[in-house]
């Protein structure tokens, strides 16, 4: 690859551990949100509110990252697509000008 040019393949491997971390991100919300209060007869149940309040809140942290990794692989890989596009096409438009120029000092010779 040039020295200049984007390392689309980096972009495909971020993205790809990126997805790697989400499905831990989303094992992890249903281990919180599978945990239950203490038993209700125990002496800290007035603090299961609270509990419950916390564990949803943890759970909407976890699932507001995994939506952001979720995201950023999404964009990652539109990205890394968009710039191959756009390398390809202008890879294309020098080979024809390329051409058009080889049969241009043909003609002139």
């Amino acid at each position: 690859m040039p020295d200049l040019a984007v390392e689309i393949n980096e972009l495909y491997v971020v993205a790809h551990y990126l997805t790697k971390v989400t499905d831990d991100y989303t094992e992890a919300a249903q281990l919180v949100l599978g945990c239950t209060p203490p038993a209700a007869n125990a002496p800290w149940t007035s603090m299961v509110p609270q509990w419950e309040s916390l564990r949803s809140s943890v759970t909407d942290i976890l699932n507001d990252t995994v939506k952001n990794l979720t995201d950023t692989a999404t964009k990652l890989n539109q990205t890394a697509d968009n710039y191959a596009a756009t390398d390809q096409a202008v890879a294309d438009e020098f080979h024809s000008l390329q051409q058009q120029d080889q049969q241009q000092w043909r003609q002139d010779q």
